[in-house]
Protein backbone atom coordinates (compact mmCIF):
# COMPACT_ATOMS: atom_id res chain seq x y z
CA UNK A 1 0.00 0.00 0.00
CA UNK A 2 1.16 3.72 -1.07
CA UNK A 3 0.95 6.76 0.99
CA UNK A 4 0.27 10.26 -0.04
CA UNK A 5 3.03 12.47 -1.59
CA UNK A 6 5.37 14.48 1.24
CA UNK A 7 5.90 18.40 0.51
CA UNK A 8 7.33 20.52 3.20
CA UNK A 9 9.44 23.87 2.85
CA UNK A 10 11.21 25.94 5.42
CA UNK A 11 12.23 29.49 5.10
CA UNK A 12 14.58 31.64 6.88
CA UNK A 13 15.96 35.02 6.91
CA UNK A 14 18.18 36.70 9.37
CA UNK A 15 19.48 41.07 9.72
CA UNK A 16 22.40 41.62 11.70
CA UNK A 17 22.29 45.33 13.13
CA UNK A 18 25.78 47.14 14.66
CA UNK A 19 24.78 48.47 18.00
CA UNK A 20 28.49 49.70 19.05
CA UNK A 21 31.92 48.12 18.40
CA UNK A 22 32.06 44.59 19.22
CA UNK A 23 27.98 44.34 20.51
CA UNK A 24 25.58 43.75 17.54
CA UNK A 25 21.73 42.57 17.42
CA UNK A 26 20.50 40.06 15.15
CA UNK A 27 16.70 39.01 14.10
CA UNK A 28 15.69 36.02 12.95
CA UNK A 29 12.29 35.54 11.29
CA UNK A 30 11.87 31.70 10.29
CA UNK A 31 8.76 29.53 8.90
CA UNK A 32 8.10 25.78 8.86
CA UNK A 33 6.31 24.08 6.02
CA UNK A 34 5.61 27.72 4.77
CA UNK A 35 2.80 27.00 1.86
CA UNK A 36 0.49 24.96 4.87
CA UNK A 37 0.51 21.81 2.81
CA UNK A 38 -0.92 19.37 4.55
CA UNK A 39 1.23 15.94 5.07
CA UNK A 40 -0.76 13.25 5.90
CA UNK A 41 0.35 9.92 7.42
CA UNK A 42 0.54 6.52 5.90
CA UNK A 43 -2.64 4.63 5.93
CA UNK A 44 -3.37 1.41 8.40
CA UNK A 45 -1.88 -1.61 6.73
CA UNK A 46 -2.89 -4.28 9.03
CA UNK A 47 -5.59 -5.86 7.02
CA UNK A 48 -7.34 -7.24 9.95
CA UNK A 49 -7.90 -3.66 11.59
CA UNK A 50 -10.91 -2.23 10.77
CA UNK A 51 -9.37 0.72 10.01
CA UNK A 52 -7.67 -1.03 6.98
CA UNK A 53 -6.54 1.77 4.70
CA UNK A 54 -7.67 4.54 6.52
CA UNK A 55 -5.24 7.57 7.22
CA UNK A 56 -5.40 8.59 10.83
CA UNK A 57 -2.55 11.38 11.27
CA UNK A 58 -1.51 14.60 9.78
CA UNK A 59 1.95 16.15 10.08
CA UNK A 60 2.28 19.94 11.94
CA UNK A 61 0.65 22.98 10.42
CA UNK A 62 2.86 26.52 9.70
CA UNK A 63 4.73 27.07 12.54
CA UNK A 64 6.61 30.57 12.16
CA UNK A 65 9.25 31.98 15.36
CA UNK A 66 10.63 35.20 15.64
CA UNK A 67 13.92 36.03 18.16
CA UNK A 68 16.05 38.35 18.85
CA UNK A 69 20.05 37.60 19.59
CA UNK A 70 22.61 40.11 21.24
CA UNK A 71 25.99 39.06 20.73
CA UNK A 72 29.33 40.70 22.33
Amino acid sequence: MRGPAFAHVDLSAMKNFQIAEGTGLQFRAESFNVANHPNFGLPVADVASVNFGRIAQAGSTRLMQFALKLIF
